[in-house]
C-alpha cells in the first residue's frame, strides 16, 4: 500500500478491500483507527480493563483470521460495535 501507515485519507471500504487481499498495513490502519473506540465501548459494558482489552483483541484477531471471506454490509465502525457487544 505504501505511505505512513496512519493516513486517514483511505476509506474504510478501500482498507477492507486491501485487507481481504491480506494487506497488513491496511489492517494496521484499521486497528489504529478503531481500537480506542472499541476499548471505550467494551469497558463501558464490561467494567473491567483486562476484559475490555481482551474483547478488543478478539475482535481484531477475528477480523484478521476472517479477512479473506470478510463481508461487511455496514460501516466498519458499526460492524465493530455490533461484534463488541455480542
Amino acid at each position: 500500500m505504501g505511505g505512513s501507515g496512519s493516513c486517514d485519507c483511505f476509506s474504510d471500504e478501500y482498507l477492507l478491500a486491501l485487507l481481504g487481499k491480506g494487506d497488513e498495513q491496511a489492517f494496521t490502519i484499521i486497528y489504529q483507527r478503531y481500537h480506542k473506540l472499541l476499548y471505550v465501548v467494551a469497558y463501558k459494558y464490561l467494567k473491567n480493563d483486562c476484559s475490555a482489552k481482551d474483547s478488543v483483541q478478539q475482535i481484531f484477531y477475528r477480523l484478521w483470521e476472517s479477512r479473506s471471506v470478510l463481508i461487511i454490509n455496514t460501516t466498519v465502525q458499526r460492524n465493530f460495535l455490533r461484534h463488541d457487544l455480542n
